[in-house]
């Protein structure tokens, strides 16, 4: 199975092992541990001890080329009889406070996915009557670099994965905690849902649209449009500057830089097409721009207006068709000023 492990593997593979020292049972330095839904995987073991009636046993999760805040962290399960399986947070795994997420308010942070798979991970050993806890050691620190603030996890990380395996390169658990957050935010009653690339659009969003809670999607406009509309909202809002958010009216789902092709050049084509009559347009002087904010700042104020609202608008209907609502577009400046505006 290619790929790292995800932490709810860790914690899969640490109470298995756990469970193996209760019985008296060697064991073993690499430990196989089913994954979510079918598939297995070989975890190593960093450590392991205890008493039979309080085992416990630690993974490194594996570093990856996955851009994970969670890389190398050490996850330790300790396991006490009990009378059913129950979970609990140790030091480092963050409370549930914020409802819309997959556990309930009060609940140690550790979703059904990984709850299942240290579930059966436990079952091959015996028994699952355990209460087990789940502590990361300098969890509570990392959680400072992953959304949990925003998710209203307190305390330290979340447990996840739900495919057990870390696939290098990928968005999943970005992902992941995007759609997170998608569901708080609709949970409080919010049927506005706006979008950011990051902390600039974030902090613009905050003064231009007060009291809604904002959603960044760095640069997976695509995906994150995709399950906008599941989660029942009425309108999508876009807010950011026009040198990211005109890679949308362009077409381009994946707003990072290294995608796609000049957005200025295809900003001039367009623009010439949608106003045929400024003259400001259609100068020679424009020349050759590299980037929308030089392509704008030559334009003169009232061009400049009209340019901003057209790019604004023609995002806006792109966005519209792909997630099927209503959508408004906001563009700013580096400063966060509002510079165009335009709707589906």
């Amino acid at each position: 199975m290619s790929g790292g492990a995800t932490t709810g593997t860790c914690a899969a593979a640490a109470a298995k092992a756990a469970a193996l020292r209760a019985r008296g049972i060697p064991v073993p330095r690499f430990l196989d541990v089913p994954l979510p839904g079918e598939g297995r995987m070989s975890v190593e073991l960093r450590s392991w001890g205890g008493l039979a009636s309080r085992p416990w046993a630690s993974v490194c999760k594996p570093r990856t080329e996955d851009p994970d805040a969670t890389r190398e962290a050490v996850v330790v399960v300790s396991l006490e009889p009990a009378g059913n399986l129950s979970f609990h947070a140790g030091a480092g795994v963050g409370i549930v406070t914020r409802p819309g997420l997959q556990v309930p308010v009060g609940g140690p942070a550790i979703n059904p996915g990984p709850r299942e798979q240290i579930a059966k991970a436990l079952s091959e050993v015996g028994t699952t009557r355990w209460a087990v806890t789940v502590s990361v050691l300098g969890g509570e620190d990392i959680a400072r670099r992953t959304f949990n603030p925003r998710l209203g996890i307190v305390g330290g990380i979340s447990i996840l994965g739900t495919t057990g395996t870390v696939r290098p390169w990928s968005t999943e658990a970005f992902l992941g905690s995007v759609e997170a957050h998608l569901s708080v935010v609709r949970s409080r009653g919010q049927r506005t849902v706006v979008l950011v690339p990051g902390h600039m659009g974030e902090k613009a969003a905050s003064r231009l649209l007060p009291g809604l809670e904002c959603v960044e999607v760095g640069n997976a406009w695509g995906e994150i449009l995709d399950r906008v509309r599941k989660h029942g909202f009425g309108e999508v809002v876009a807010l950011g500057h026009p040198g990211k958010l005109a890679k949308i009216a362009q077409g381009q789902w994946d707003t990072h830089s290294s995608q796609g092709s000049s957005v200025a050049e295809w900003s001039i084509r367009f623009l010439r097409r949608a106003m045929p009559s400024s003259k400001g347009l259609l100068a020679e002087g424009l020349g050759n721009p590299q980037t929308m904010e030089g392509f704008l700042m030559a334009l003169d104020p009232a061009s400049r207006a009209r340019a901003s609202t057209f790019l604004a608008s023609r995002v806006a209907r792109r966005i519209s068709r792909r997630c099927g609502i209503q959508s408004r577009t906001l563009l700013v400046d580096l400063e966060g000023n509002l510079v165009g505006e335009g709707s589906s």
